[in-house]
């Protein structure tokens, strides 16, 4: 299988050109991803933890010198302790083992959502979003407070 990675920030032509990709794509050949921009991060890994080269572990350990937001799903078929608590030390969301209960990745999902809802209320919360600290600047900024206020 061969993987593509679409990068466009246009939305339209991005999905303009993963449905042409799909369309030649008739034999299921591409894995097609798709990301806004290059520096892109996924919000969540899904990795297995024993793989050829680079395993699960590795990956884990290279997402977080690199980023500590992107949550780490590890998949194992293996139960083994060791690779548990390498895995919970470099801080991965969960640990599922193989074969894979539709019920637990659900809920890992259903944890996820819940865990990336919760960290963008309390960015708001605190002001960590951009648009609240433009407002809150805003209306710190003399002239401009009576702007905001009258817009909101």
């Amino acid at each position: 299988m061969f993987k593509i990675l679409v990068v466009e920030d246009e939305l339209y032509a991005r999905e303009s050109l993963i449905k042409l990709l799909r369309e030649y794509d008739a034999g299921g050949q591409f894995a097609i991803l798709q990301a806004v921009n290059g520096e892109e991060k996924p919000d969540l890994v899904l990795t297995d933890i024993r793989m050829p080269k680079r395993d699960g572990l590795a990956l884990l350990q290279r997402i977080r010198e690199n980023d500590s937001t992107t949550q780490v799903v590890i998949l194992s078929a293996y139960s083994d302790f060791e690779y548990a608590r390498t895995a919970l030390s470099n801080g991965v969301a969960e640990y599922l083992l193989k074969p894979i209960e539709k019920e637990d990745l659900y809920s890992c999902l259903d944890k996820f959502v819940q865990r990336n809802r919760t960290e963008k209320k309390e960015a708001l919360i605190v002001g960590r979003d951009i648009v609240t600290k433009f407002i809150g600047n805003s209306i710190r900024t003399p002239g401009y407070g009576s702007f905001v206020e009258e817009k909101m």
